[in-house]
């Protein structure tokens, strides 16, 4: 039996794709299946580090959905970044959800010191799951065709 499928993509539909875990992303370390970001030692107020990855997504509007479970201890949250918006969550699993305007952009997985200690601070990133839907532009449709003048009858006797 052979079975076949068939997509057909119509203008303003959207289609999605999924970006899972956390290869691509730069400025961590993967350690065991999980995302690594340490900051160093801080002086005075709280630290941010980050890992990013830049999607590329082909259309000029997608809604892009990150989930993801970070752990860390005391002091540190999680931050995501969705084409330089910030979304804040305690560790634990979290969402944040965005409408790109843009081809091509990125998605952040970050930590923030929250305590004024000068012990360097880490969090880890699992379960990673970027969802992007793609919106193909509509086309707009062609300008109707207008119909031809009919050419005058021509009477070249003048009988009528």
């Amino acid at each position: 039996m052979v079975l076949l499928s068939v997509i057909f993509f119509m203008p303003g539909f959207a289609f999605a794709a999924n970006y899972d875990g956390i290869d691509g992303f730069s400025g961590g370390t993967i350690i065991d299946d999980e995302l690594y970001i340490a900051t160093e030692r801080p002086s005075g107020e709280g630290r941010t580090a980050c890992a990013s990855k830049t999607i590329s997504s082909g259309n000029d509007q997608s809604d892009v959905t990150v989930s993801f479970h970070a752990r860390g201890h005391s002091g540190v949250d999680s931050l995501v970044y969705i084409d330089g918006e910030q979304f804040r969550n305690d560790p634990g699993s979290g969402t944040a959800s965005k409408r790109v305007q843009s081809e091509n952009f990125s998605v952040q997985l970050c930590l923030i010191q929250t305590w004024k200690h000068t012990d360097p601070a880490n969090i880890w990133y699992s379960n990673v799951r970027i969802n992007v839907q793609e919106y193909i532009p509509t086309t707009p449709a062609p300008a109707p065709t207008p119909a031809p003048t009919p050419a005058p009858e021509r009477d070249s006797d003048n009988d009528g």
